[in-house]
């Protein structure tokens, strides 16, 4: 199941987070910055002794003071790279991998790619549910995902994706 919650991520209780990244360990939103603020400076610690991610990949560390179990750190940019639907993709496919790998039932994933100069937050929102959809096709966990958007614009550009992609 694929839903879609107007919510904040560091109050989000399931069992793993996606926390957008670029390969730095440096945040790519707001909302990104504030879960490394409040995840705490035992996981800031254990992340930065991984070191630089390449672009694509994703990274599964304990949640730290977040509500939920795990973060999931998944690499879209670079320092000098931006966003693009394709490393959107393999950072949020890696994701789901890693979350799959540690029996994660239910994950947050914030929208990804559409911050400002980047990709529209259709072409965004577009790229991250055909993702989502193709998890659930293949079966395994996690299967209760949620997109948690910032507000109600962007809930109705994924709620309208997602019904639309889910009939097809």
């Amino acid at each position: 199941m694929i839903q879609v919650q107007v919510g904040r991520l560091v109050h989000y209780a399931g069992g793993a987070l996606v926390r957008p990244m670029r390969s730095d360990l440096a945040s790519t939103t707001a909302a990104s910055r504030e879960v490394w603020a409040q995840c705490g400076e035992a996981v800031r610690d254990r992340l930065e002794l991984v070191g630089e991610v390449p672009v694509g990949g994703a990274v599964i560390t304990p949640a730290g003071d977040l509500p939920c179990d795990f973060l999931i750190h998944a690499v879209t940019s670079t320092p000098t790279e931006a966003e693009a639907p394709l490393t959107v993709q393999q950072a949020l496919r890696n994701a789901l991998r890693r979350a799959a790998d540690w029996g994660v039932e239910s994950l947050a994933v914030p929208p990804m790619g559409g911050g400002v100069g980047v990709m529209g937050l259709e072409e965004a929102a577009t790229s991250q549910v055909e993702i989502l959809r193709d998890h659930l096709d293949e079966g395994p966990e996690p299967r209760d995902l949620t997109i948690l958007v910032a507000n109600a614009y962007e809930e109705d550009v994924y709620g309208r994706l997602i019904a639309s992609l889910l009939e097809e």
